[in-house]
């Protein structure tokens, strides 16, 4: 459903000037209501990343470009380079892990659509010209989507429910792997490191370029 705001040349038309502007009193309501949804400085992963650190004593980190693989890497041949431990077998799983870097990702792109669901839909613009004997009138339409419009404060809702479910589905995951890890850490034969590695490049695999 759609609506019109006409802006006609001849003002003395008070009906459709009193649509108008109640629908530019609608406009403006419903933008209040859905709020100024914007991006975060971290996209959600900064909630994922204290709950490692505050259930885990672990640390994270999002792979989103070459310099940020180079810094993983580091890390991980440092962690390599001394006998392994349960608890360096879970760092090294959690940092070279291919399937917590999607969910990381996936944090990115679902809050893009939650920002992108609570903004306002572009309005259409119409322009005509009418002329009649001697007079001649001009005039503008502004459309918008009223549907749309009503809905936008529960749709801005839901989707930022969706966000947080998706937040809390990947630090399950996180903590999910921390345990399986360490788990085969100590039940693996020959103390179990090999195994840890091993069941973390399972869970998702290591991150490459």
């Amino acid at each position: 459903m759609s609506h019109d705001i006409q802006s006609p040349s001849t003002w003395g038309r008070g009906v459709r000037g009193a649509r108008g502007l109640r629908a530019l009193a609608l406009l403006a309501s419903a933008a209040v209501l859905a709020g100024c949804a914007s991006f975060t400085a971290d996209s959600g992963f900064g909630a994922v990343e204290r709950t490692a650190k505050e259930r885990i004593g672990k640390e994270l980190h999002w792979a989103r470009g070459d310099a940020d693989l180079d810094t993983i890497a580091k890390r991980v041949a440092e962690l390599l380079a001394r006998p392994l431990t349960a608890d360096d077998a879970v760092q090294i799983a959690l940092l070279n892990n291919r399937g917590l870097q999607a969910g990381f990702q996936e944090l990115g792109i679902t809050e893009a659509e939650v920002v992108q669901a609570g903004r306002l839909p572009n309005p259409g613009f119409s322009f005509g010209r009418m002329r009649q004997g001697d007079e001649r009138e001009i005039e503008r339409g502004l459309h918008f989507n009223l549907a749309r419009l009503v809905a936008l404060p529960l749709i801005g809702r839901m989707e930022a429910r969706r966000f947080e479910q998706v937040k809390a589905s990947v630090a399950m995951s996180v903590l999910s792997l921390a345990a399986d890890t360490r788990k085969a850490h100590f039940h693996g034969p020959g103390g179990g490191g090999d195994r840890a590695l091993h069941a973390a490049g399972e869970a998702g695999g290591r991150c490459q370029r």
